[in-house]
């Protein structure tokens, strides 16, 4: 688990107010897109993913104890008269502003780390396998998020979908950081280039092929 010291927390509470433009004395110790894992100190991230809408969720969130949403600009008035205890961090870029908070949150592991994503029609597993073997036998230590397996170094972890969603995958990537790997690669959707949970990782991309079906 990431924790933060109170200089972290301050200046990620400071980073937080100016970014979403709010003015509230909450204090956030984690952010949660589950909301039977949100609390008291969370800010839970409604952001709105390729199968659900987490909005219809910050009922649950609430009832749990937490009280700091970032939300779509659009709920703010409705989400503002049903909870008006709660704060409302309203996005007119959900997904960017959702990621910005998460990376800001566990301090940018991006920056810290070479990451190197493959995507394509065909060929994402054989290719981004073969990238990370070829790594390691350079002797680099390295994570890999694929549709066979997800590693972070030598630690094998569950792989439900191809790559893991925003706030799974940075909290992956700041532990990769954090026990000194140096390259991550990942196994890409077409999604995940085009404007997606994790596309702002990303600041240039290559396709291997690409075949209409």
């Amino acid at each position: 688990m990431y924790n933060i010291d109170n200089n972290q927390m301050r200046t990620l509470m400071k980073t937080l107010k100016t970014l979403f433009d709010i003015d509230s004395d909450a204090v956030i110790k984690d952010i949660q897109n589950d909301s039977r894992k949100a609390s008291r100190n969370s800010l839970f991230t409604a952001y709105t993913g390729f199968e659900v809408d987490l909005h219809d969720f910050i009922g649950n969130a609430y009832q749990n104890g937490c009280r700091a949403f970032l939300i779509d600009q659009k709920h703010l008035a409705r989400l503002s008269r049903e909870y008006p205890d709660a704060v409302f961090a309203p996005s007119e870029d959900l997904m960017r502003d959702n990621a910005k908070a998460i990376l800001e949150f566990y301090g940018h592991p991006d920056k810290e780390l070479c990451l190197i994503g493959v995507t394509g029609t065909n060929g994402k597993t054989t290719t981004a396998s073969l990238i990370n073997q070829s790594l390691r036998m350079l002797g680099c230590k390295t994570s890999f998020f694929g549709t066979v397996e997800w590693l972070v170094d030598d630690t094998v972890l569950p792989a439900p979908n191809t790559t893991p969603d925003m706030l799974e995958l940075v909290k992956y990537l700041r532990e990769s950081a954090d026990i000194g790997v140096t390259h991550v690669v990942m196994e890409e959707t077409l999604e995940g280039i085009v404007p997606s949970p994790v596309s702002v990782l990303w600041e240039d991309g290559r396709f291997i092929n690409h075949r209409q079906t």
